[in-house]
């Protein structure tokens, strides 16, 4: 179970959601061990379909048979590769349901889609797809390319979409395409409307700071959580949604080796953040975060955190026992509990990642060191 966590409960290799196991990267019959650096998340599909070989879609190139315990991607640690704390922002699964569009499209379109919202493909040789179809390798080619960690990258990427989905429309193209291109963006947290537009039902949090964090993995499981529970489970996004905020409080806290009050509510645990990043009300700081419009601001932010928390504390979220579910809770109150965490969770996120954040100019206050037993005797 920790192994699915960690890897977001979805597949390494296609990104589906369903009848997932866990596969040893370095099989056991070749010395690879049993721990979690060796152990990855893949459906049962892709899992056979490796066998005792390996996955282009994420090994790269067969493993290294030199070694012990680490296993290897093109010459890097495969847990180095998972400790950056970075999930595709959009699945596998997603993109190869739009890659099979390309099937019934002409290169040249396929090709122009892509460039028109400026993006190169990789040269073939870097490639590690294999498709008798030219359309599907082309397109193949410029997704490749994308960093699909990466937001503003993958908001582009999303206009390519936004352009196969009004050629298929204006095509006359029959069938279920649609659907399925939209339940794989519905389960990556985005929505279609009317005309072919893609957004997020959430904006997601933009993680490039999180591997420079000692141990974030609090975050990007509730995250994780979050995305797949909005639209089906309110209650449950709702209650992940406070453990959002908790979570990167405390991330906060530990990263500026501020004591932890395991005990605090989030309303306490907010406050202390904040003010860890001079954030606060009270803070005197240069510069726009000290004038009374960022500070009115800040105190919205804070209040938005709290109010999170309330929410699910009057039952409205899990976490709590309750005699029955709530009533009238929909898919716009998990949404709104989301947005406002992840709003304060990037704000958190960002501040402590800025090289020139006012925090940074302020040395870390000196924590209470515990009595000797000389002292307290």
């Amino acid at each position: 179970m920790a192994v699915l966590r960690r890897d977001g409960y979805r597949c390494l290799a296609c990104g589906s959601e369903d009848d997932l196991t866990t596969d040893h990267i370095r099989h056991q019959s070749t010395g690879g061990r049993h721990g979690m650096e060796n152990l990855r998340t893949l459906c049962r599909s892709c899992n056979s379909r490796r066998g005792v070989g390996h996955l282009p879609e994420v090994d790269g190139k067969p493993w290294s048979e030199s070694g012990n315990s680490a296993s290897e991607v093109s010459g890097r640690p495969y847990r180095r590769i998972m400790s950056s704390y970075r999930r595709d922002l959009v699945s596998r699964a997603t993109r190869n349901e739009f890659r099979s569009l390309a099937t019934d499209m002409t290169v040249r379109l396929v090709a122009e889609a892509w460039q028109n919202h400026n993006f190169a493909p990789v040269p073939e040789d870097e490639l590690n797809y294999d498709d008798s179809s030219v359309r599907r390798t082309t397109f193949e080619t410029y997704a490749a390319a994308v960093d699909w960690t990466d937001y503003a990258q993958v908001s582009r990427a999303l206009l390519v979409f936004e352009d196969f989905i009004r050629h298929c429309r204006q095509s006359g193209w029959e069938g279920h395409w649609l659907e399925e291109v939209t339940v794989k963006l519905e389960r990556d947290g985005l929505s279609v409307d009317e005309r072919g537009r893609i957004s997020w039902l959430h904006r997601p949090v933009t993680t490039g700071h999180l591997d420079k964090l000692t141990d974030p993995s609090g975050i990007l499981a509730e995250l994780e959580r979050v995305s797949r529970t909005i639209a089906d489970d309110p209650a449950a996004a709702i209650g992940s949604a406070k453990q959002l905020i908790e979570a990167t409080a405390k991330t906060v806290l530990r990263e500026r080796g501020i004591a932890i009050d395991e005990q605090a509510k989030v309303p306490a645990l907010v406050k202390q953040a904040q003010k860890a990043l001079r954030l606060d009300a009270s803070s005197v700081t240069p510069g726009p975060d000290g004038t009374d419009a960022v500070k009115k601001i800040l105190g919205g932010v804070a209040s938005i955190a709290v109010g999170v928390a309330e929410l699910r504390n009057r039952g409205y979220g899990t976490g709590h026992g309750q005699a029955s579910a709530p009533t009238n809770l929909g898919a716009r109150h998990a949404q709104l509990a989301a947005n406002a965490a992840i709003t304060w969770c990037q704000l958190m996120l960002d501040t402590l990642g800025d090289p020139s954040a006012p925090w940074r100019k302020v040395a870390v206050p000196a924590q209470p060191q515990a009595p000797t037993s000389a002292a307290a005797s």
